[in-house]
């Protein structure tokens, strides 16, 4: 298995080939093959790389046929990575629909400010000059109400985002890219067609 191992660091297998060169130094220095590789699971800290390494240090350990367990355990990795690119395409839609409603709530945020509270406003200037005998008494704060809408669709933008994140990429620290993305996007919109 030690000797495979130091075949195996001498091709070119991308990033996973410095990883490999690293296991042989370190066997190289006097650490044993299970060692090595409890180092190169921490180092890589990731499911994959934790299964695979307990996977050859228990083949290592059991001996019997090395070849065919290992390929068992190819197959069992090129089967995972299969179903992590079909759920992550599956999943895709759902984080369309996200920004989908982060964008419409963007859009209602917007129109109610434009169109609807600025005709009260409007109506409350003209009720303002009227006679101090009006029956209806029109009070709209324009600015609060527009600044309450602003920090809802922030506010929205950021959770949308941590939603899209868990279920594009599993985490909900990768969806702060997309909380960045929908912030940015809210912050402009306002910007741009409010604030103006």
């Amino acid at each position: 298995m030690t000797r495979a191992v130091e075949v195996s660091a001498q091709r070119k297998y991308g990033p996973l080939s410095i990883e490999l060169q690293r296991i042989v130094t370190q066997m190289s220095w006097g650490s044993s093959l299970d060692d090595a590789l409890k180092s190169f699971a921490e180092r890589v800290d990731t499911t994959l790389g934790r299964r695979t390494a307990q996977l050859i240090t228990e083949v290592s350990r059991s001996g019997g046929d090395v070849q065919e367990v290992l390929e068992s355990i190819n197959k069992h990795i090129g089967d995972l990575y299969m179903l992590e690119k079909e759920r992550r395409s599956s999943l895709r839609p759902y984080i369309a629909i996200v920004y989908v409603a982060a964008i419409i709530f963007l859009f209602t945020d917007i129109l109610l400010i434009k169109t609807f509270f600025s005709e009260i406003a409007k109506l409350e200037e003209a009720q303002s000059s009227l006679t101090a005998g009006a029956l209806v008494n029109i009070s709209l704060d324009v600015p609060t109400l527009t600044r309450m809408l602003f920090h809802t669709a922030i506010i929205q933008s950021f959770f949308g985002g941590l939603v899209a994140g868990k279920m594009g990429e599993g985490t909900i620290g990768a969806g702060l890219k997309h909380c960045l993305i929908l912030i940015v996007v809210s912050f402009l919109a306002f910007l741009i067609l409010v604030w103006r």
